[in-house]
């Protein structure tokens, strides 16, 4: 296994909060590199990595564990394509590289590389009738659109990590998460912990 899996002080609150976290289906959104695919892969009888980015993508299928799925899509609202800009990031294997283009996203320009379109799909689609017992959501500021189109499957979503980009919209997280009967744990600054009983 790459050094980058044994990494364990990457986001240090967050993995020790998975630990001991187990079920049949992780799906993680924005899987960057699959630290957490690997992490969790005997925690779960199955991991589905999802990712738009190219490269890391062909990272992960050359990396994955053998009980994960990698699909090459952005998780969004609607099922379609997307623009998204790809940024310099490659000293760090291009972690948080992959950000949409946004009228609403401040981004800085002097990183940007280059544009590309990608596959566009929607959590209830991908997960298709399937209970998920953990969905990790890192998407660069496009959680909200992540949720919005899993609102249809959200009876069938057990547990949630979901890092939050806008700091001053921790509290409208919480209360929207809340109305689909969540219970809240911030395990930092950035990443809340959602769950509730499974039915």
């Amino acid at each position: 296994m790459s050094n980058i899996y044994k990494f364990n002080k990457w986001e240090p609150k967050v993995t020790n909060a998975l630990q001991g976290l187990h079920g049949s289906l992780f799906v993680d959104v924005g899987a960057n590199l699959g630290f957490y695919v690997n992490y969790l892969q005997s925690n779960f009888s199955r991991t589905v990595a999802i990712e738009p980015h190219p490269i890391l993508c062909e990272y992960l299928r050359k990396h994955h564990p053998p009980n994960c799925q990698v699909v090459e899509k952005a998780i969004s609202k609607s099922n379609g394509t997307a623009e998204f800009h790809i940024a310099e990031g490659d000293e760090n294997f291009g972690l948080s590289s992959m950000l949409p283009v946004r009228s609403n996203l401040r981004r800085n320009s002097a990183r940007e590389k280059r544009r590309i379109i990608v596959q566009t799909e929607t959590l209830s689609k991908i997960l298709d009738g399937r209970t998920a017992d953990l969905v990790k959501v890192d998407v660069e500021g496009a959680e909200w659109e992540v949720l919005e189109g899993a609102e249809p499957v959200m009876q069938h979503v057990i547990s949630w990590i979901i890092e939050l980009h806008n700091p001053e919209k921790k509290a409208a997280l919480g209360n929207y998460m809340k109305s689909f009967g969540y219970t809240c744990k911030w395990l930092d600054e950035t990443h809340a912990y959602f769950t509730r009983p499974h039915r």
